[in-house]
């Protein structure tokens, strides 16, 4: 049976634990995707020892950092040629209004800007596996405020306020990538149309 690759986002959480250790059982190649080196080698001795499995690499990457996540990719693709899954799991919550290094409100930049331009620049890996792209999000029906996507003139932070606006922008991009995907649209481009839908 050929060895399926998997990337996990939010492995040091209980959501994203879980599914690596499911995956590992499976006898799955698995990269643990966090910012966290010392908890991401934690994490991967647990799994390990739980499994038996020990095909498990880890990347190292902050979500809430552009640069940080395009640089995590390209070692990625130095080292792989295919992915068979993606799942982004990885989500926080600040009950202030924080910003990360290039101003971008910290719940915004982490729980979508990073998931989407993870997906977004992994998806010839993805193509040439066939593979498959996992949003784990929440409930949401906060409308997003398009205008003020950075709370800078009002933030609240729970479900109502930019945590939800985050779950609901994580929906939003599911959908707008599979009906383009389904269209047959190549990631050459995809990541300005999916900012302009």
């Amino acid at each position: 049976m050929e060895e399926k690759i998997v990337l996990v986002t939010g492995v040091t959480g209980a959501i994203g634990k879980a599914a690596a250790i499911e995956l590992a059982k499976n006898n799955c190649r698995l990269i643990l995707f966090g910012r966290d080196s010392g908890r991401l080698t934690e994490v991967k001795s647990e799994i390990a020892d739980l499994t038996g499995n020990d095909n498990l690499d880890l990347s190292i990457a902050d979500l809430s950092e552009p640069k940080s996540v395009r640089l995590a990719v390209s070692e990625i693709k130095k080292k792989y040629s295919s992915l068979n899954a993606l799942l982004n799991v990885a989500g926080i919550f600040k009950n202030r209004r924080l910003e990360n290094s290039a101003g971008l409100e910290y719940m915004f930049a982490t729980n979508h800007l990073g998931p989407f331009i993870l997906t977004i620049e992994l998806l010839d890996l993805l193509k040439s596996a066939r593979g498959r792209v996992v949003m784990v999000s929440a409930p949401s029906t906060t409308k997003i405020n398009f205008n003020d996507l950075q709370g800078k003139n009002k933030f609240s932070a729970g479900f109502l306020g930019s945590f939800g606006a985050s779950k609901m922008m994580n929906i939003m991009f599911t959908y707008a990538l599979a009906r383009r995907l389904n269209r047959g649209w190549s990631n050459q481009g995809l990541l300005m149309k999916c900012l302009q839908s």
